[in-house]
């Protein structure tokens, strides 16, 4: 059977609140790059989105995108308008790429309630991320005597009573994203018992995991190779990008020949070039928001320093040009990419100092990294556009074959 084709057509519409565009998120660059492998097996796709973002970058979506009127997206005119698209478009299923924001959940489901189309919701964050925001919130370096003590307190807020309000609610949206789609598709096997727990569900058939495919379309890879250390992410306190320069600090006089790469915009980026500033750090660069291909293709190590992430999206997208990925493990679903010691490393604690030795061993065995950087690159095939699109397309035909109308 030819796998490029689907048994029977589906039109399937894909809903995120910020527009489509591959350059800016990693939503974005995953939901196109699963339209692209359904368009190939003769499923219909369109977008819908509310939001336009701030970044004024020319880009091509390779289905047509419905905007949807009001920046508040569960207005009356988007509802009817949503509505409106659906129906032209004879839509059987909405994937829900936004089912993080309750939102973006009351939306959708105030659409497709008591209708035929099918709803899927998918969760791009780990199912525990609120238990991880504050972990680490206080940093003497990259902020003031003031901001720290907020910070602190912040902290202590979040943990205790804050925390329980805010988990309450994550809660009752789990629960009601459960109840309220035919299906809920997270990014690992692991986060099943996580969301069940956060959720409290007794019943997890409606969950599923599909892992995210890459990114870009895998090929062979011969790359030239410099002597660089990347870190691509946005710089927020998400990603903890001041942990990259830790422990550039620890190594950067022992790898005269080395030097790092810092790709990516955000709201930390003045302070982080600050700090690189307070800490006499050499060679440093910051590049701001760039297309991270060609950093991809010239980088031999990979940092990735984040609190808390759901997938991942430019780990895969490095070990794709053998760029040898060292990880903070504060995520489940990084076990599902990183093999420790055979195609990356995996920090198990929060510790910028071990961090460091793992950079400078592999800058000292440029055989094992290579080894490794090989190994990393035959990871990706678990993550090729192919494999990951089958399981879509089961999930899709699953649901539709399903007779129960969301009430």
């Amino acid at each position: 059977m030819d796998k490029t084709k689907c048994i029977d057509k589906m039109n399937i519409a894909i809903y995120n609140y910020q527009e489509f565009n591959e350059y800016i998120g990693g939503i974005e660059r995953v939901s196109i790059s699963l339209t692209r492998s359904l368009i190939k097996r003769d499923v219909n796709v369109i977008f819908v989105a509310v939001h336009k973002s701030q970044y004024n970058i020319e880009y091509r979506t390779p289905v047509p995108m419905f905007f949807l009127p009001d920046e508040d997206a569960t207005s009356v005119n988007n509802i009817k308008e949503f509505k409106r698209i659906l129906a032209e478009q004879n839509i059987d299923v909405v994937l829900n790429q936004d089912a993080h924001s309750l939102a973006s959940h009351e939306l959708v489901w105030k659409v497709v309630q008591g209708t035929s189309v099918k709803y899927i919701s998918a969760l791009h964050f780990c199912p525990t991320i609120r238990n991880l925001i504050y972990r680490h919130p206080i940093d003497w370096n990259m902020f003031s005597f003031r901001e720290n003590c907020l910070r602190l307190l912040k902290g202590i807020a979040y943990k205790y009573p804050f925390c329980l309000f805010t988990m309450k609610n994550v809660k009752k949206h789990y629960r009601r994203l459960y109840e309220e789609s035919n299906r809920v598709v997270l990014l690992s096997e692991r986060n099943i018992p996580e969301y069940a727990k956060v959720g409290r569900l007794k019943n997890t058939k409606k969950l599923c995991a599909i892992n995210n495919m890459l990114s870009f379309e895998r090929k062979d890879v011969d790359c030239t190779k410099d002597n660089k250390i990347l870190f691509c992410a946005r710089v927020s306190t998400q990603k903890r990008p001041e942990r990259a320069l830790y422990v550039w600090k620890e190594i950067y006089k022992k790898l005269p020949g080395w030097s790092i790469d810092v790709v990516g915009d955000g709201n930390l980026l003045d302070r982080l070039k600050r700090l690189s500033d307070k800490l006499n750090l050499e060679r440093v660069t910051f590049h701001g928001f760039k297309n991270p291909i060609d950093f991809y293709k010239c980088s031999k190590i990979f940092l990735m320093t984040s609190d808390y992430e759901g997938w991942g999206l430019t780990l895969t997208e490095a070990m794709q040009y053998k760029c040898v990925p060292v990880v903070m493990s504060t995520y489940s679903s990084i076990f599902d990419i990183v093999d420790d010691g055979k195609n990356g490393c995996l920090i198990l604690n929060v510790d910028c100092k071990t961090m460091a030795d793992k950079v400078l061993w592999l800058a000292e065995n440029p055989q094992k990294l290579n080894d490794m950087a090989d190994e990393a690159y035959k990871k990706t095939q678990c993550f090729a556009a192919d494999k990951i699109a089958d399981k879509w397309i089961s999930v899709f035909e699953e649901v539709l074959h399903q007779k129960d109308i969301l009430r």
